[in-house]
């Protein structure tokens, strides 16, 4: 908000220019995905070259999910990646099976693969549980939320900016239509590029919860859940032939 509010009072630069915002990057972008897989050729490759020739400071590099976690959630206002597919279904993105150099952190702690939170034991553990979450009544109850921020009416005008969701104007489709000269039009493709493009908006009103009472029917009328990971609580085997407490 205070990054808002000072360009919002500024009537010179980028603030008067364009408009006022609360974030200059952008939940997605061609850095964040790299970002995700710089130990998975040929993303390797794309990354190395996005950062002019270079792997990632160490530190600032994907090393630990709990700690891009705690960025994303407490100690940046800035940090506002996006979880990419992969997180959900590809656990060789956590392994640097191709053993590169990918340097030391301050503390003198080598990067490596990334480092699983306590409760999974391997990224495969970890991927199944994280996308059972994804698939689980509590964030289909939640989704349309998300929704609204990202496609629906939150993600512009006075809703965007009371709901702290307004990026750079640069990367929002009704500002790309405008005139400009050879120059300003390559600077304005190589920033959306880097720092990514806002989609289109889909819904101008609240998104409806359809799923509310199926979620409640869902856990009401679910059996005692059969444990799956020690470690974890609430997850749950699927339905699906040979799975524990169904037929074989």
């Amino acid at each position: 908000r205070q990054n808002y509010n000072i360009l919002a009072a500024d009537g010179s630069g980028l603030g008067g220019l364009m408009g006022p915002y609360h974030y200059a990057s952008h939940y997605s972008n061609t850095g964040i995905v790299l970002h995700f897989l710089v130990r998975l050729p040929p993303f390797t490759g794309e990354f190395i070259k996005f950062q002019d020739g270079n792997f990632d400071l160490p530190d600032r590099s994907f090393h630990k999910l709990a700690t891009s976690w705690l960025m994303a959630s407490e100690v940046s206002a800035s940090d506002v990646k996006e979880l990419i597919p992969q997180l959900f279904y590809l656990p060789e993105l956590f392994v640097n099976k191709e053993g590169f150099n990918l340097g030391r952190r301050q503390n003198g702690e080598e990067v490596s693969d990334v480092e699983m939170p306590e409760w999974s034991k391997d990224p495969r553990t970890f991927v199944k549980i994280h996308r059972q979450a994804l698939e689980s009544p509590l964030v289909r109850q939640e989704l349309s939320h998300w929704i609204d921020l990202v496609f629906g009416y939150k993600q512009t005008g006075q809703e965007a900016v009371d709901a702290v969701n307004v990026f750079h104007p640069a990367t929002y489709p009704t500002n790309q239509t405008q005139e400009m000269d050879e120059l300003e039009a390559m600077a304005r493709q190589t920033m959306i590029e880097t720092y990514g493009q806002t989609p289109l908006q889909l819904f101008s009103s609240v998104h409806p919860l359809p799923l509310a009472d199926l979620v409640r029917q869902e856990r009401s009328n679910s059996p005692p859940p059969l444990p799956v990971v020690g470690t974890v609580t609430g997850m749950t085997w699927g339905s699906y032939v040979g799975a524990p407490g169904m037929p074989a």
